[in-house]
């Protein structure tokens, strides 16, 4: 993964830093709002295959939560490096 070079000519550490705190803190809340959107089997059990449905779901939503995690593991990596 390419970091950013601190250099004269460039966005400052500080600003850098700013910006992906910033990324890190929105991350975090739509996290949190994912988490409460989770499937609940209430809204799966009429489906014909509802019990593999529900599991299907549960699923999914865990794969979307690792790809917030892993992007804000990847912000952290670089917020870290300046």
């Amino acid at each position: 993964m390419e970091h950013p070079t601190v250099h004269i000519n460039g966005t400052s550490r500080q600003q850098l830093l700013v910006q992906q705190m910033d990324a890190i803190e929105k991350l975090q809340d739509a996290k949190a709002a994912i988490q409460t959107a989770a499937p609940h089997s209430r809204d799966y059990y009429v489906k014909t295959d509802g019990a593999n449905a529900y599991s299907r779901a549960v699923a999914e939503h865990s794969l979307r939560l690792r790809a917030i995690d892993h992007i804000i593991n990847e912000l952290t990596e670089i917020g870290t490096s300046l």
